[in-house]
């Protein structure tokens, strides 16, 4: 499901499959990476931090192949989009696991 790149399906092409990042996706484990606009997809390739002081604050570090490497945090990830079938079956699996 989830590709280096979705050439094929990128956010620019398939609006209705992406949906832009949130500030709660850079902490949410469910979220496993992020695509640009061009379908790039970066994954998380760390644990996320997050400061007590400061609630609005957070960075995870991510990876692109084997050398590109960077870190999302609350100032970049306005360009990003996550991917809307990663999100919605963890929340539905979660959602049947509580009724239970």
């Amino acid at each position: 499901m989830t590709y280096a790149t979705d050439r094929k399906n990128p956010p620019e092409k398939r609006p209705e499959l992406y949906r832009p990042a949130q500030f709660p996706d850079i902490t949410n484990v469910n979220v496993r990476g992020f695509y640009t606009l061009y379908g790039t997809y970066w994954r998380k390739n760390g644990m996320s931090k997050t400061w007590k002081r400061n609630k609005n604050r957070a960075c995870v570090p991510v990876k692109f192949g084997i050398y590109a490497h960077g870190r999302i945090d609350e100032n970049n990830f306005h360009n990003l989009f996550v991917r809307l079938d990663e999100v919605t079956t963890w929340e539905g699996k979660n959602s049947e696991q509580r009724s239970n």
